[in-house]
């Protein structure tokens, strides 16, 4: 309906084509190549893995990415400023985030001196870790890294912090 409210109409001078299911690189780069047969303008491609497997892909088609934290230590974009290239579009959250999370953590439960930072193995993560290690000592904060992959490893984390007295989670 936006569209239709920008001039734009299905069948007459634009076409939607979408992708979903892939989950390995090999079939997300099936996904791409399907796509790129069609000669679109432009590519939305969600999430790190399936922005560089369509990069890959793409040749010189714009791809505008969604769901991507660190786009330049990803290598997708040269700086959030002056992208280059390709490819732009929108950080689901900066870095700097973390600071606000650990002050609200801080401000619910003022005892606090340390703080736990949950995530998957990926460059994600290490960028998120960073910023927290820079903010926590104005905070008087202890920072401890907690890398999972499992809902069990989740569980065994949770259970550890549960037992571990004057530590939040993020």
């Amino acid at each position: 309906q936006g569209l239709e409210k920008l001039g734009w109409s299905p069948g007459r001078n634009i076409r939607i084509d979408a992708r979903f299911g892939a989950t390995t690189p090999e079939q997300i780069q099936g996904r791409a190549r399907e796509l790129l047969a069609h000669q679109p303008e432009v590519i939305l491609a969600n999430a790190p893995h399936v922005v560089a497997a369509v990069q890959r892909a793409a040749g010189t088609v714009p791809i505008v990415f969604v769901a991507v934290s660190d786009p330049v230590g990803a290598g997708f974009i040269k700086s959030l400023a002056r992208p280059g290239g390709n490819l732009t579009g929108l950080l689901n959250y900066e870095a700097s985030i973390t600071g606000k999370w650990m002050a609200m953590l801080k401000e619910i439960a003022p005892s606090l001196t340390r703080v736990a930072l949950m995530g998957k193995h990926t460059t994600d993560f290490d960028y998120f870790f960073e910023a927290t290690k820079a903010s926590a000592p104005s905070m008087a904060l202890e920072t401890m890294p907690i890398r999972v992959e499992t809902a069990t490893e989740i569980e065994q984390a949770i259970a550890m912090l549960a037992r571990t007295p004057t530590t939040g989670l993020l």
